[in-house]
Order: structure tokens, then C-alpha cells, then sequence
């Protein structure tokens, strides 16, 4: 690994130096609080002067926010069409989708668990907005995967795709704070609740929902 002094002398151009500071901010913020954590430290580690990170990130606020931002940024191809899949073919792209979620959290631990409130950072606009951003497009692929075009799903069925999505984000967070529920357990749940959801729950409202409306 790099030593901070031939970090130094490395130049990177100005999207690559902003990426680097935030890998590098990502991992500290994951393995302490936000409190624990301080610019000095960042700049430290990335091997660059303290006003170089000002540069990119006014504040350690800002910082901070831009790492959530990062980290919550949901692939266009987090679940993957399923359309002519067989049921085994099916379960395999859920199974892939699923852990790639709990990977992603587990790696950013801390981050995600204080975006979400778990850990007592308390209520953030900034961070309740990349929040909700990021349920918004995981909605509009479980839709997308299991319903039909996101623009044309019903009140009914965009209700039921957000809680889901609650019950991940919840026993997600238990796992992670050291919940009663192993790894296997909490990836079986995710992918079971889901598929409950596509074969059972969504064709009855899709019913009913027809059946109101003609």
C-alpha cells in the first residue's frame, strides 16, 4: 500500500482527487462516528494537505454528506430483469440483488446505520433527502422487476413496494447492531418476503384494483 509521502506524489486530476478523498472519508466514517472522525485525518490518510479536502468539501459536513450521498447511489441494474425467467432463474437474480445489498451495508456500516438514525445522529434534512432518494429508486426497480413500468404503478402498489423496502431497511439494521438474526437468516427473509410479494400480495391488488376500476 502507498505510504502517505508517495501518495503526494501523485496527481490526480480533479474528479479522481474528489474520489479519492471520499473513499478514504467512506472508510473512516465506517469504522468511527461522524464525531470521531475529523478533516485533519482525512487529508492524513488520502496523503494531502488539509485544504486540498476543504477545496473539494467545505466542511466535514459536507464531506460527510457526500460520502452518504455515494454510498447510497442505487445502481440502474441493482435487480436485474427477470422477464421470461424461470422461477429458478428468478430466485437467482433476487438472491445476487439481495446480497449485494447487504454487502454494501455491511462494508459501510457505521455510515449507513447513522443516515438512518440507528445510532443516535439524529433527524438531518440533507440526510433524510439522500434517504429518501435512494428508497425512490429501489422502489421504481421493485416495481419495475415485479409489477410493470414505475410510472404506471398504482397508489396501492407503490404503498406495498415502500414496505417492503421499511422491512429490509429494519431487520437490515438489527443484523448489523447486533441482532438475534445471522446473515443467512436476514438474506432468506429479504428474498422470501420478496418473492411472497411478486407471486401472492401484488396479483390480489392487482385484482382488486381492476375490479374497482371497471
Amino acid at each position: 500500500m502507498p505510504t502517505g509521502a508517495s501518495q503526494r506524489r501523485t496527481y490526480l486530476d480533479a474528479e479522481e482527487r474528489r474520489a479519492q478523498i471520499l473513499r478514504v472519508a467512506a472508510r473512516l466514517f465506517s469504522e468511527r462516528n461522524y464525531e470521531a472522525v475529523s478533516t485533519v485525518e482525512v487529508a492524513r490518510e488520502a496523503g494531502i494537505a488539509r485544504g486540498l479536502v476543504n477545496h473539494y468539501f467545505r466542511t466535514k459536513r459536507d464531506l460527510y454528506v457526500a460520502v452518504v450521498r455515494s454510498m447510497l447511489e442505487v445502481p440502474d441494474d441493482l435487480f436485474p430483469p427477470a422477464a421470461g425467467a424461470n422461477e429458478s432463474e428468478r430466485l437467482a437474480v433476487l438472491s445476487e440483488a439481495v446480497d449485494r445489498w447487504l454487502r454494501t451495508v455491511k462494508a459501510n456500516r457505521g455510515t449507513w446505520l447513522a443516515c438512518i438514525g440507528a445510532q443516535g445522529f439524529g433527524r438531518d434534512p440533507e440526510m433524510e433527502a439522500a434517504l429518501e432518494e435512494a428508497r425512490r429508486r429501489i422502489i421504481d426497480q421493485l416495481i419495475a422487476l415485479a409489477w410493470g413500468p414505475p410510472a404506471e404503478a398504482t397508489p396501492q402498489v407503490r404503498a406495498l413496494m415502500r414496505g417492503y423496502e421499511g422491512f429490509a431497511q429494519a431487520i437490515t439494521a438489527d443484523w448489523l447492531t447486533g441482532g438475534r438474526l445471522a446473515r443467512r437468516e436476514v438474506h432468506q427473509l429479504l428474498v422470501q418476503g420478496l418473492v411472497a410479494l411478486v407471486d401472492e400480495a401484488l396479483p390480489r391488488i392487482e385484482q382488486q384494483t381492476t375490479g374497482v376500476t371497471s
